[in-house]
């Protein structure tokens, strides 16, 4: 608490400082915004964030995500669920690594990265009024998007990932680049007893007018999965490649709600192997309620990869 205070305290010195000088921050990062996303013991949630991999970054231990929720009741309602741009409070040892975390590096700052990112973001931009067009044309009281608010990866998320494939892979950031398909992307939800119908009605209008279905993923056909629905990417003729999910709601809810933190847990580079072993066999548990809607173990579409 005396550190807390002592931390605010500092805040306000400098804040009055910077405004005796003629600093100021424009609408809408007020003054008080500010102070709050440069708290040492706060954190401002990015795209990709989960509670299990925010806990194990900052306090060490991907298990301590449960104090993150309980110091942010009303932000964290469901732990599975947070979003960009939220304010979290953290536990007051996490004060010198969340300093640490706000330092992190921008990667738009590389030039050939930034450019690259902007690239893509830009064509993405230019194709999605045409793309987003078709799939709003299906929809109905069975069949629906949603997420469309995120449809597109930001240019920042975008550089950090070019980067971050260019350096597991080995190739060059252009090349790492050319592997990105998801610089906009789509979530269908559609009635189980309308699905494999829709999903099939969708993919042959995009073919009609001249997209190409470069990679078709049916995991209903694979009783083993961990996950359930038709991810697929498409082509624009200027070879801009897009994704478009297809889930029904029980697949869907299962997706976001309630195997995403195990789904972290199991990408976590700080979860032990039990952990991860134990995460994996919750997802299958959770994955192997949903029902499966008819025919669609059986549906196949062609696709060039």
């Amino acid at each position: 608490m005396k550190k807390r205070k002592l931390f605010n305290h500092l805040m306000y010195m400098l804040i009055a400082i910077l405004l005796i000088s003629g600093f100021s921050l424009s609408a809408p990062a007020s003054m008080a915004a500010y102070a709050q996303e440069n708290a040492a013991n706060s954190y401002v949630v990015r795209e990709g964030d989960c509670l299990y991999g925010i806990a194990a970054d900052i306090l060490g231990s991907g298990e301590r995500w449960k104090e993150i929720q309980e110091l942010n009741p009303d932000t964290v309602t469901d732990p599975s669920l947070i979003y960009p741009g939220q304010v979290l409070t953290l536990p007051d040892d996490a004060a010198v690594a969340a300093a640490e975390q706000s330092a992190e590096v921008d990667y738009t700052k590389d030039p050939e990265l930034n450019r690259l990112a902007q690239e893509l973001h830009d064509r993405a931009v230019s194709a999605e009024p045409a793309i987003t067009a078709i799939l709003k044309s299906f929809e109905s009281d069975k069949a629906y998007l949603t997420g469309l608010d995120f449809r597109f990866k930001s240019v920042e998320s975008t550089a950090r990932k070019i980067h971050l494939d260019s350096t597991d892979k080995e190739i060059s950031f252009a090349e790492a680049a050319n592997g990105i398909h998801d610089s906009l992307r789509y979530t269908y939800i559609i009635n189980d007893d309308e699905y494999v119908t829709v999903t099939q009605k969708i993919l042959t209008e995009f073919e009609n007018k001249g997209y190409k279905l470069y990679k078709f993923k049916n995991y209903w056909a694979n009783d083993t999965s961990s996950y359930q629905g038709i991810n697929t990417n498409l082509e624009t003729s200027d070879g801009l490649v897009f994704e478009v999910q297809f889930h029904t709601a029980d697949s869907f809810d299962t997706k976001e709600s309630k195997t995403h933190k195990y789904y972290e847990i199991i990408r976590s580079e700080t979860a032990s192997e039990a952990e991860k072993a134990e995460a994996e066999k919750k997802m299958n548990e959770l994955f192997a309620l949903v029902p499966v809607p008819d025919g669609a173990r059986d549906f196949k579409m062609d696709a060039l990869h």
